[in-house]
């Protein structure tokens, strides 16, 4: 991929992401346990969404950020192109969560049980 398109596709993807921020259809949301701070954006996230027709593209990204920050799943009336991209968003997400949860719980045992760990 070129520079200049890797610029015009930065350009189209931060205007997305405003496009997102300030939607009618985003709802807040309050903080509750199953809500995570932050996820892993993968590159491959943002080449399939900036693969997709622009029609889909804010839809994907809200998809993908409200399975990756609050656990949930998209309807089942999602459009073909962002239900097959989420299927590889999904097992991704899932697998990083699986991570961060073991590193977590490393974190909380004593210091002797640590080492037996490693």
């Amino acid at each position: 991929m070129s520079k200049k398109t890797k610029e015009v596709l930065h350009d189209e993807f931060e205007q997305l992401a405003n496009e997102l921020k300030g939607s009618a259809n985003m709802e807040h949301k309050s903080k509750s346990k199953s809500s995570r701070e932050h996820f892993i954006f993968y590159i491959s996230f943002y080449e399939s969404i900036m693969a997709m027709d622009k029609r889909y593209r804010i839809r994907a990204l809200q998809v993908l950020c409200e399975y990756a920050l609050y656990d949930k799943s998209p309807d089942p009336t999602l459009p073909k192109p962002i239900e097959l991209c989420f299927i590889n968003w999904k097992r991704l997400l899932d697998a990083a969560k699986r991570r961060y949860d073991k590193k977590v719980a490393l974190n909380m045992l004593p210091n002797e049980d640590k080492q037996i760990e490693n």
